[in-house]
């Protein structure tokens, strides 16, 4: 918290943990993430960043030991990115049951790309958003680019990413990016009732209805009717939907279990 929740080696390593866990967990119907503290999350410790840098440089130079250490440095960088980005953000975003990112103070790079793969967001009155990459001369990882294109129109996108704007919450609700704003001193609470209606619901029919969602963005119209159809056999086979039809006829709310 003292740092602005700034990510760290190890925070990334508790966050793959704390999401894989909640993911298999089927006591866990709905995750919420949060920071703790001031802020949501300030994005990758630059701290840690620059002292990486500094020793990729050092070993600048041309047909070198140090540059291909350099290289080699790189290549294994790249990779660690693309295994952190398939754990985080990837599994956020096609994990089976709802997720959801209450952001109580700044949400910076990839602290931003992290509430972005959430399926929504609930952000502070006071909270602000930022892709960040473009201060520290970088193009952006964790998702953000990829989600922000299919939240917000292309031009808008851009400007986000080129001029890493501090975004308040208000316009982040005009954008489409956040769901709902609430007051500070209520965030909490209101963000936690929002989460429960739906840690509350069919669980199991949330999945499928995210697994539709994220097919349309890259199946033909056909294919995704197809999956539709399978999806909808699938939810009538839940003890949810039974339960659902039984509420209806005894006229009363229906008590999921998320089977």
């Amino acid at each position: 918290p003292e740092r602005m929740n700034a990510i760290s080696p190890e925070m990334y390593a508790l966050i793959i943990r704390y999401i894989g866990e909640a993911e298999v967990d089927p006591a866990v119907r709905c995750l919420v993430l949060t920071g703790a503290g001031r802020a949501f999350c300030a994005g990758i410790d630059t701290g840690a960043m620059a002292a990486a840098s500094a020793a990729a440089e050092s070993g600048a130079g041309v047909a070198t030991p140090q540059a291909k250490s350099a290289l080699s440095d790189l290549v294994a960088s790249t990779e660690a990115l693309r295994k952190r980005q398939d754990a985080v953000g990837l599994r956020l975003h096609q994990m089976n049951k709802p997720t959801i990112a209450i952001i109580n103070g700044h949400a910076i790079g990839a602290g931003f790309a992290m509430a972005l793969a959430c399926d929504m967001r609930v952000m502070s009155e006071n909270a602000v958003i930022s892709t960040g990459f473009g201060r520290l001369g970088l193009a952006g990882d964790g998702g953000a680019t990829y989600w922000l294109t299919k939240m917000v129109p292309s031009g808008i996108a851009r400007e986000l990413c080129f001029t890493s704007d501090n975004i308040p919450a208000e316009r982040a609700k005009s954008l489409g990016i956040a769901n709902r704003v609430f007051p500070a001193e209520t965030l909490t609470a209101q963000g936690m009732e929002f989460a429960l209606q739906f840690a509350k619901g069919p669980t199991t029919i949330y999945g499928k209805m995210k697994e539709n969602l994220n097919n349309s963005w890259f199946m033909s119209p056909k294919q995704a009717l197809d999956s539709e159809a399978t999806n909808m056999g699938l939810s009538r086979l839940t003890n949810d939907y039974q339960e659902a039809i039984r509420a209806y006829r005894e006229k009363r709310p229906p008590e999921y279990t998320g089977t």
